[in-house]
This record gives structure tokens, sequence and C-alpha cells, in this order.
């Protein structure tokens, strides 16, 4: 009873506030009041949080668990061409067969990584179950109570999570472990041509399997199409007064659990209507956790280095794309990865702005409502629109 009516406070207290998205008129003129915003903007552009390959903070990547950004075939096929050992005519038949070999070992480092980390959180599940991410939600939760009432000045961090980020994504990712059976029977009929069948079914590979082929296939399926057509800040909206078809297509589009359709269709022909809204609520508490633990350390720590597979993935599970993007070649080009980070760095003003998780006074429940899933991929740019490389001046101006 206590709880229904502390939830049903905290849903009035939200609604009441009106929250507006960023926007270029807003940030160039003197009315901006997002004040993480200034404070990441500040942080990205002093050169404390970068991109790049070498050298990305221990505590927040976890590389060997997601995909190659970088197809090799070019870079092969141009070590094959200029060496002189290959005679003229045994070329094309050398690059295949480097870029095969290759391949081959990439699949075989994807699975071993895949079955190490899957052994290396095992406790973990013995632990938490498939409940880590909302029982760190509630954590968090107490924690920033207590901070707030302490009465700490927002600079000071608020106490940590058992876990760093790197360790809560892997628990997340180990999942994959459940395709290697049938993956590696794949890889042992088909040898260097497995990476044609992962690239026609991309989903039967473990992720840190896949090519930038493949991942393109699969971000292209899960793109959110309602980029750009939203004209107002959506309402509140809990996953239990939800219709249920809204809640199924959420959950087909999401990229954090991939429901497959026999399941939502099991979930149907049995009239569930707990487990899909369930399951959308793990899907709301993943993406808080991992937004608080990223930006507690971007906030508290001198310098943050994300690795570029994994700015790719936090795109990718909060839909932040267009269906025509490819991810992979614009984390590798400058201009594009700005353009990436930038939307990140704005789809996190826009949901933290004002909350005890940066500085502010508000719970990230009492801001939005328990469990709101109707921001749950909102950019937080006007319109629910993406910025692209024509806004990157305004962004930048300081």
């Amino acid at each position: 009873m206590i709880r229904g009516g502390f939830s049903y406070i905290i849903r009035c207290h939200s609604t009441s506030q009106s929250v507006s998205p960023l926007s270029a008129s807003s940030l160039s003129g003197s009315l901006n009041s997002n004040l993480l915003f200034d404070k990441l903007k500040d942080t990205y552009l002093s050169g404390k949080l970068v991109v790049k390959h070498e050298d990305s903070t221990i505590s927040l990547n976890s590389t060997s668990s997601l995909p190659m950004t970088q197809f090799p075939k070019d870079e092969i096929f141009i070590q094959v061409s200029q060496d002189e050992k290959v005679g003229f005519w045994r070329k094309p038949l050398v690059k295949w067969f480097r870029l095969g070999v290759y391949m081959v070992k990439y699949y075989k480092k994807g699975l071993k990584s895949t079955y190490q980390l899957a052994k290396d959180t095992k406790p973990l599940v013995r632990q938490y179950g498939d409940k880590m991410a909302t029982e760190f939600c509630k954590l968090v939760e107490f924690r920033e109570i207590a901070h707030k009432l302490k009465e700490r000045p927002g600079s000071e961090p608020i106490e940590s999570l058992p876990l760093n980020r790197r360790q809560f994504v892997e628990f997340h990712r180990r999942k994959e472990v459940w395709k290697i059976p049938l993956f590696f029977i794949l890889a042992l009929v088909f040898e260097e041509f497995t990476a044609v069948i992962c690239y026609l079914w991309p989903k039967v590979a473990p992720h840190n399997c896949l090519t930038p082929g493949a991942f393109a296939k699969i971000t292209k399926s899960h793109a959110n199409y309602e980029v750009g057509k939203i004209v107002q800040v959506p309402p509140y909206k809990s996953p239990y007064i939800m219709q249920t078809n809204e809640v199924y297509d959420i959950l087909k589009s999401s990229s954090v659990e991939q429901t497959p359709k026999w399941k939502l269709g099991l979930y149907r022909l049995v009239n569930n209507k707990v487990l899909p809204r369930e399951t959308l609520v793990k899907i709301h508490h993943y993406l808080f956790v991992d937004d608080w633990l990223l930006l507690q350390h971007i906030l508290h720590n001198e310098y943050t280095a994300l690795a570029p597979a994994e700015l790719v993935d936090c795109i990718r599970v909060r839909q932040l794309y267009r269906s025509e993007e490819d991810l992979n070649a614009m984390v590798n080009d400058v201009q594009g990865q700005s353009v990436l980070l930038w939307r990140l760095i704005i789809y996190w003003a826009f949901r933290f702005d004002k909350t005890i998780t940066c500085g502010g006074n508000s719970l990230f429940a009492e801001r939005w409502g328990v469990n709101n899933v109707s921001i749950l991929n909102y950019s937080g740019w006007e319109n629910g629109d993406l910025i692209g490389s024509n806004d990157l001046p305004i962004l930048e101006f300081r």
C-alpha cells in the first residue's frame, strides 16, 4: 500500500514538471539552463572524454565481448599486393585465403572470449540471477537518497555500486554463450565460409563474432523509426498501463533484450501479460544503471576513454541512430565519431539534468516517474531527432 502510494506521488510530481528537449536555438541563446550539458560539453572539449582504441578506461570497456568495427579485407589485400614473395598470378587466391584464415582466428578468439566471460561471471549469476539491473537500480536510488539526506555537495561522488561498468555489461553480455554450440557446428562445417552464413543470418553468431556487415544488418532491424517524428516530450507511461501491442512493439525493436518473435507469439497464445512488461522494465533498469555508471566516471574522474566498439554499442542499445547509418564507419571517421559522442551527451543531458546523479536535487524517478519507458530511447533533441555533422559547429562553440 505504501509502495503504491509512493509510486503515485512520484508519478504526479514528475508529470507536473516541464522538461524541454535541447535544440540548436536553445543552445545558441542565453536560455540554456541544462547544467549537465554544459559539464559534459566542457569535459569533452577539454579532452577529458575521448574515444580511442588504445589505453581505453579498463573499468568501463569490455571490447573482447564486442565485434570488430573495421573489416580487415582492404588491409590484408594491400599486404598481399605488396608482398614480393607471392607470385603475381597467385595474389588473388592468396588474398582470399589469408582473409579466410584471419576470420577463422577471429571466430576462434570470439568463441573463447565468450566462453571465458560466461565462466568468469557465473558467480554473479548465483548471486543475482537475472535481476542484477533491477537490484542495482534500487541500490542507486537508496544511495542517492542517503547522499541527499547527508546534504553532500554535487561535486562529491555518490557511493559506488558493487561492480564497475565493465563487470556490469559483461554480466549482461554473458547470454551470448548460448549461441556457441550452433555457431561452433557452423564454423566446423563451413570453415572460411562461415562469414557468409553469419552475414545472411547474423543473429546465429555470438555478438563478438560479427563482421561490420553482419552487425549493420542487425542494427538496421532494430532501428527506431520514430526518430524526428516526436513533436513533444512523451508523457509518463509505465509498462503496466500500456496497451499490449505497444509493449510488443518496443520489445521487437529493442537491442537490450532481443525477444524473438516466437516468444512474443507464445505470450499472446497463453495471454501472458506480465512477462513482456517485466522484460520492458528490465530494459529500462539496464539502461538507467549503464547510464549512471558511465556518468559517475565521466563526472568524477579526470579522464575517461571509451573504446570505439563501446561507443558503437552505447549508441546501438539506446537506438540513437538512423536505419541507413553505418555505425562502424562513423566511429572510424573523426567527424562521425564526434556525431555519435554528441548524441550520447545530449541523451544524457536530457535525461539526467537536475538529478542527484549529476549534482541536482531530484531522484531520477522523481523527475520522470517510476519505470517511465516513454523516454526509453528518446534522443533528447527537438522533435526526438538526432544531431548530424551540420550541428557540430553550434555544439562545439565555446
